[in-house]
């Protein structure tokens, strides 16, 4: 058996992630978002946010990482997201939805049962995933679509 992700000290095959990403990506399409809208994941912990950004833009949805110290440098991001993910009692004034990852909705999301769908979202080699924030080397915010 392959490793796919040890996190936490916990090592999980790949057929465990592939488990765990069907069933992220399950929890990720009850958002009812659509191709194009906007998702800010508050990054809490490594695996999970993982799946989350995997799930998501798995469906053509564009995913921004923010950290809860970041949030503050965030706001115009946070404010235009259409879903921000984050932990309780953190979650921006300027949000427009938030879904609050919590341990109990993490535990029912991996202990979900569900069938690996096999519809596959078709879209352009030019459809944006991700948002990545970076000062790069000069020192300069910008925001960079991928």
């Amino acid at each position: 058996m392959s490793i796919a992700v040890i996190d936490n000290e916990k090592e999980l095959t790949y057929a465990e992630f592939y488990r765990n990403y069907d069933r992220f990506a399950h929890a990720a399409r009850n958002f009812n978002l659509t191709i194009g809208d906007r998702v800010a994941i508050e990054w809490a912990s490594l695996y999970p946010h993982w799946l989350l950004m995997l799930a998501f833009e798995t469906l053509a949805i564009i995913t921004f990482t923010y950290t809860r110290q970041g949030a503050a440098d965030h706001r115009e991001m946070l404010g235009a997201a259409d879903l921000v993910i984050c932990t309780d009692g953190h979650n921006p004034p300027q949000a427009k939805r938030v879904h609050i990852i919590s341990h109990r909705w993490f535990e029912d999301v991996m202990a979900s049962e569900v069938e690996k769908d096999r519809r596959r979202l078709t879209f352009s080699p030019d459809t944006p995933m991700s948002d990545y924030f970076t000062f790069g080397t000069t020192g300069e915010a910008k925001h960079i679509l991928q």
